[in-house]
């Protein structure tokens, strides 16, 4: 067995990261799994499938398709489960297996978003389309968090961003 260095690591995951469309992350913190992320994560993977995608759950080898992953705690569990596309940044909220053919169709596919799903500010009504929008996580400048909520910490290839 060749012995890689980190480097040598993270090279070989970028470069596995290159045929991803995009990448779907489902949040897997307590909260989130108590009101059914599990379902939904395996929900993602079903219905990419039946989209005609390859549906991708780790970045060890080179793959093509949609990413589909877990993470820790995304920290706003009063809206959970929460699920996070990326590259655009896109958070959905309170997300319920049913709503996943939905966003398959229209982000993955259509690069389009589910308006309802979306954080919408109380008082004000405006929904929030990214991660940064939300006030929850625009006032935080994450230091040694900034990758909590995105890596998977049980794909020993996502902790070597």
């Amino acid at each position: 067995m060749t012995k890689l260095s980190i480097e040598d690591r993270k090279s070989a995951y970028e470069k596995n990261r290159e045929n991803i469309n995009k990448r779907v992350i489902v949040c897997a913190g307590t909260g989130c799994i108590a009101n059914g992320a599990l379902g939904i994560y395996q929900e993602f993977l079903e219905a990419i499938e039946k989209s005609g995608q390859p549906a991708v759950v780790s970045m060890e080898n080179e793959a093509q398709g949609y990413h589909v992953s877990r993470s820790g705690c995304q920290g706003f569990c009063q809206m959970g489960p929460l699920v996070t596309i990326l590259p655009e940044r896109v958070m959905y909220c309170l997300v319920k297996r049913e709503d996943v053919t939905e966003i398959v169709e229209k982000s993955l596919l259509h690069d389009d978003v589910v308006e309802r799903l979306l954080y919408h500010k109380p008082g004000y009504g405006t929904a929030c389309r990214t991660i940064d929008d939300i006030p929850f996580y625009k006032r935080q400048h994450r230091l040694i968090l900034k990758h909590c909520g995105i890596i998977d910490s049980e794909d020993k290839y996502d902790h070597i961003l």
